[in-house]
């Protein structure tokens, strides 16, 4: 088991990421557990899931294989179907967070930097940072 999260709305329904790019869930407080998801990537580390506090059918899902890429990927509709971020694609996303004030703005840090989204992981952007002016 790598990452595990509880719904915010929920305190009976968790997720967890396993080191072989799976997602689990539980909605009965971890009694059970069935899959919610199977990324179909051998050795893809699921370390990072958020439960939007808004919308418990939001999920988003940081995810990466040491230095090699990963992904950051969304649901809408509680795990049923995920959108994979084209701009992520080829990084190794090692954190991720959401923004408390702006919900709508979500962080990732990267092998090769950090990377912000303003509308809830639907696009993102490379932030400057001192190492990639040098």
């Amino acid at each position: 088991m790598r990452g595990l999260v509880v719904d915010p709305s929920d305190p009976n329904r968790f997720y967890f990421g396993t080191l072989d790019g799976q997602l689990y869930t539980s909605n009965d407080g971890a009694r059970s557990w069935r899959l919610l998801v199977n990324f179909n990537r051998p050795q893809l580390f699921v370390d990072h899931i958020i439960v939007d506090p808004r919308d418990s059918k939001v999920l988003y899902v940081a995810t990466h294989r040491h230095k090699d890429p990963g992904g950051f990927f969304k649901s809408k509709d509680g795990g049923l179907t995920w959108r994979e971020a084209p701009e992520l694609r080829n990084q190794a996303l090692h954190s991720m967070t959401q923004s408390e004030k702006n919900p709508n703005m979500l962080l990732v840090g990267t092998i090769t930097g950090v990377y912000r989204s303003n509308d809830s992981g639907e696009t993102w952007f490379p932030l400057p940072t001192d190492s990639q002016g040098r």
